[in-house]
């Protein structure tokens, strides 16, 4: 093995010192070069061969083929005049083409030798390499589209690439991506000849006969094929969008409209393509509107659905975004959109907020009082509400919206429309925050979000021990809090003097309310007597907590152990080297 390695080295040294005698490579560079190709050859002569050794191995000649291209070009030197490109090119062949052959159900290699192949040119060794693939391969029809996409858009040959796409279909009957890339084939095929005979004499492409490529006929072939196989609007819209791009299909492009509203009349999208493609017909801007609305007034009759509103109003508001032209009229036909989809309760959370945003001196009261009735569950409308009176000054009203939402169980996330109305009584009424923070801490929905807060708010204003004797009832009153036991034993651990008897009240409470459940309550307790604790208590507390902990969450707590103890190895360590240092 190891005298096959040296001649393939060897064979590889005229290469080299050509690059030495062109000034690529200096003498370091062409040793390390001898080293990695030794290295890589070894690798390849291995019995068992590893995929990932001769992927190495081709990426380090195709950067050493980068490096030589791009010096070359940077001294002048005329490609032609050496064979250094033809020849790393042809050993990154040799390597993909032993790749293959050792690993030919790697559907990733055979793209990458393509890619490969595509960017040096190896424009012979590809048309060989596809059917290979394909042969081995056929259960995939992206291989079939990549396929019939070089041989059009490389190779300039319509008659190979149809053969791919047949050859697909043939076996992927219902492949929307193979009809889809046949469709497009076509098209652009039409689309380049149409090109070449605008080139041409017009007498005699006036009398040349009807020509059905010309006419782009093979393009509706392949969709007359799709619509007996395939089964969905979204895929005849996509095809409308790639006929779009030009402008001979007019009669195409009506055929598919035609065909997805026979087939497919009660799909949303149906109705909002044909209302769109009204906005490319002639007439004044005011004219296209009105026709764009009209379509998807019928499609409302047809299809009453929330997804059909919400694409009429994002029609509109789309035109909207473009104040130049008819700015007045826009506005009108977004403000009665808006006010025809409430009627019919059809608008979502997010068109209620466009509908403030949007439409000028709208009553904001109303509107968002309209979506509160409406979406009654909308935590967000339930909250701008409230804003809005708090924004006014309106006490009265904004106790009223928050009395509404407290009694309403539905309404998700109240924690944080109660911290709102909080933060606001703190600065306006104390006395009266005060008494909403004891009803808050009580309430079964968000009491348990609240203790951790009240527990700071009471600190902050009366001071430690209140927030302590306020603790101790908290956390024995139900719903239990995490929140609560977190926000204690940091306040415990901010201050001056810390307390040991009162800190420990907090954890040994954690533990036994979320100890099974929860490791986090654990750590805290482990992390404060590894500070100020002795030994012997973080080991029973260790012990204590693979007892108590349910199963799946034991070996997550030990982790997390032992990951504190070596970081805590790593700052006493640190700490005594600053320390040295300093004497």
């Amino acid at each position: 093995m190891a005298e096959l390695v040296e001649l393939q080295v060897e064979d590889m040294i005229p290469e080299l010192e050509m690059m030495d005698k062109l000034g690529i490579l200096n003498t370091n560079e062409k040793r390390n070069v001898i080293k990695k190709r030794k290295m890589h050859e070894h690798r390849l002569q291995r019995v068992t061969k590893s995929k990932d050794d001769i992927l190495r191995y081709i990426k380090f000649e195709v950067e050493l083929l980068m490096v030589v291209k791009q010096k070359t070009q940077e001294k002048g030197i005329h490609l032609k005049k050496n064979n250094l490109v033809y020849s790393i090119t042809n050993r990154v062949n040799r390597l993909y083409t032993i790749a293959i052959r050792r690993f030919p159900s790697d559907c990733k290699l055979w793209v990458s030798y393509l890619k490969f192949c595509k960017q040096v040119k190896l424009y012979t060794c590809v048309s060989r390499l596809l059917d290979q693939m394909l042969e081995l391969h056929g259960d995939k029809p992206g291989l079939f589209k990549i396929a019939a996409n070089w041989e059009f858009n490389d190779c300039r040959s319509i008659e190979r690439a149809r053969r791919f796409i047949h050859q697909g279909l043939h076996i992927h009957k219902d492949s929307k991506l193979l009809f889809t890339e046949g469709f497009r084939l076509e098209l652009a095929y039409t689309n380049q000849k149409l090109l070449e005979a605008k080139g041409k004499v017009e007498k005699k492409e006036n009398d040349s006969p009807a020509d059905p490529i010309i006419e782009g006929n093979l393009a509706e072939v392949i969709y007359a094929s799709a619509v007996k196989k395939i089964n969905d609007v979204t895929f005849f819209v996509n095809l409308l969008n790639i006929a779009q791009g030009y402008d001979f299909t007019s009669s195409l492009q009506e055929k598919i409209v035609e065909g997805m509203k026979n087939k497919y009349p009660n799909e949303e999208i149906t109705w909002d393509t044909m209302a769109r493609r009204e906005h490319e017909r002639g007439g004044t801007l005011q004219e296209k509107i009105r026709k764009c609305i009209s379509v998807y007034e019928d499609g409302l009759k047809n299809v009453p659905t929330r997804k059909m509103w919400s694409l009429y109003l994002d029609y509109i508001l789309n035109l909207n975004d473009d104040p130049a032209a008819l700015p007045e009229f826009k506005k009108d036909c977004l403000k009665n959109a808006f006010e025809a989809a409430h009627r019919e309760n059809m608008l979502s959370e997010k068109h209620y907020f466009l509908w403030l945003k949007k439409v000028e001196d709208v009553d904001a009261y109303k509107i968002l009082k309209w979506g509160t009735e409406r979406l009654e569950s909308s935590s967000k409308l339930w909250s701008w509400r409230l804003r809005y009176h708090l924004s006014k000054s309106d006490e009265e009203g904004a106790m009223a919206v928050f009395k509404e939402i407290i009694s309403n169980p539905n309404i998700p996330d109240q924690a944080n429309i109660w911290l709102l109305v909080l933060k606001c009584y703190q600065i306006i009424d104390t006395k009266k925050a005060e008494s909403l923070w004891e009803e808050g801490v009580n309430n079964p929905i968000v009491g348990a979000a609240l203790k951790g807060r009240y527990i700071e708010w009471l600190s902050m204003t009366r001071g430690i021990k209140v927030a302590r004797r306020a603790y101790v009832i908290l956390a024995m009153t139900p719903p239990f809090s995490l929140g609560l036991h977190e926000a204690m034993y940091k306040l415990e651990d901010a201050q001056p003097k810390v307390s040991q008897k009162n800190s420990r009240v907090v954890f040994e409470t954690a533990v036994n309310q979320f100890g099974k459940t929860n490791t986090d309550v654990w750590m805290w307790y482990v992390k404060y007597e590894s500070k100020f604790g002795k030994p012997d208590v973080v080991s029973r507390i260790y012990e204590q907590a693979i007892k108590t902990l349910n199963t799946h969450l034991v070996d997550v707590f030990i982790s997390e152990f032992h990951l504190h103890k070596a970081e805590a190895i790593n700052d006493r360590s640190s700490s005594n080297n600053e320390t040295g240092n300093g004497v």
